[in-house]
């Protein structure tokens, strides 16, 4: 965290080794104590940095009492998988299709058998697939195949997560005209989420009017899935700035607690009963101001704000 450029503001505990064991558990502490009881991790393949971190943390957490639970959030990695000239990974592509099983084979050996792994209630390992619009080919058979290499390891099927709605504010019907897109794809993930909460910048509009739109989007995302028998995740963001490309401030999504709040309201409403889960992006991404982690400047304002609307829907 030390050399990742920052809007504004300044966690409580300073600059910081993300590896700190005082780091981490402090972060635990102060997430389990505010509602939150898992974290995504993201992981981008068998010899990055990324997967020791990951197990460095697991590693330290074991023994902590009331660790929140650990799930992977993977993404296409293009320093091994082949981009295609369109930006996309083929994987009718056979060295990209053997390499994404080859993956799948290796979390459910090396991270889905933790007993701190996150998991359904029925048992089975959550992933997340980040940006999975990222991936063309025929997804459904590529999905079935990774559920049959995990469960040839771990004994159960993989509960996958697909950000296949994406970022633009696109209702189903609309969604499913897009090239490349199908019914088939979107179903033969678990559940349906959307891509840091839909933060749409193509038009001045949808960032002056976020929060309607984006229960607009909520509303009819989850009731087209209910259809098909297929669960939606909602997600809440803090704001958004892409401080890394030093995008103008006509992009960024105002970052304010009450604003936080509002949106986590909003997912909240569309919760399904089978799969309470809400999404937030993020803990500690300071490089898009989506962070929520106390800060010197705002103290515990996002952390309370979660609790205000966990406090809200138990009275409900």
């Amino acid at each position: 965290m030390r050399n990742i450029p920052h809007k504004d503001g300044v966690s409580l505990l300073g600059k910081y080794d993300t590896l700190d064991e005082i780091v981490i558990t402090k972060h635990v502490d102060w997430a389990t104590g505010h509602g939150i009881d898992a974290f995504l991790m993201n992981w981008n393949g068998a010899d990055k940095g990324s997967d020791e971190n990951i197990k460095y943390i697991v590693e330290t957490l074991k023994d902590f009492k009331g660790s929140p639970k650990i799930g992977i959030l993977w993404g296409s990695h293009p320093q091994v998988m082949s981009v295609s000239q369109d930006g996309k990974y083929d994987m009718d592509y056979l060295p990209n299709r053997d390499e994404f099983l080859r993956e799948m084979d290796y979390l459910a050996t090396e991270f889905m058998k933790n007993p701190n792994y996150l998991t359904t209630n029925d048992g089975w390992p959550i992933i997340y697939f980040y940006e999975s619009k990222a991936l063309k080919g025929e997804i459904p058979q590529l999905i079935l195949d990774a559920r049959n290499t995990t469960r040839g390891k771990i004994g159960n099927n993989p509960f996958i997560i697909s950000d296949e709605i994406g970022w633009l504010f696109t209702y189903p019907g609309d969604w499913l005209k897009i090239e490349g897109n199908s019914l088939a794809c979107l179903l033969s993930f678990d559940a349906i989420s959307d891509w840091a909460c839909c933060i749409d910048r193509s038009k001045q509009e949808y960032i002056d009017n976020y929060e309607t739109y984006l229960d607009i989007l909520y509303n009819r995302w989850s009731s087209f899935l209910r259809n098909y028998n297929t669960i939606f995740v909602g997600n809440a963001i803090p704001g958004f700035d892409e401080i890394y490309i030093y995008y103008t401030n006509d992009y960024s999504y105002t970052k304010k607690s009450q604003l936080f709040k509002n949106r986590l309201e909003i997912a909240f409403k569309y919760i399904d009963s089978r799969f309470k889960m809400v999404r937030i992006d993020t803990w500690n991404d300071w490089s898009e101001w989506t962070n929520i982690e106390p800060t010197r400047e705002e103290l515990f304002a996002y952390l309370n704000a979660i609790i205000e609307v966990l406090r809200s829907q138990t009275k409900n």
